[in-house]
């Protein structure tokens, strides 16, 4: 069996239905603590958001892994000055912690 090539690609606003869910199945209580109960109303909230730049959901922050033009995984992360931002209003709005 010869292995997979997997390419990393920054994520665009196309891959948002596979990473909507991928999103929330990376850390559901996460997830609905902030988009709400049930996993479908939740996923649906981060269908609205992915596509949005620059939002902390956003595919601006994302890389998403594929195989065959299929998107089979994704990594989101902030550069340092959107991480430091989000991290005070979290805290201003007692978020720190989850």
């Amino acid at each position: 069996m010869e292995p997979k090539k997997v390419l990393i690609h920054s994520a665009q606003p196309k891959d948002t239905p596979v990473a909507a869910q991928l999103i929330y199945y990376a850390g559901p209580n996460h997830v609905l603590a902030f988009f709400g109960k049930t996993e479908s109303k939740a996923i649906k909230a981060i269908r609205r958001m992915f596509p949005l730049p620059r939002h902390t959901t956003s595919y601006t922050y994302a890389f998403a892994a594929g195989d065959k033009g299929e998107v089979i995984g994704l990594f989101s992360g902030l550069d340092g000055k959107s991480w430091r931002a989000s991290k005070r209003a979290s805290q201003m709005y007692g978020l720190y912690g989850l």
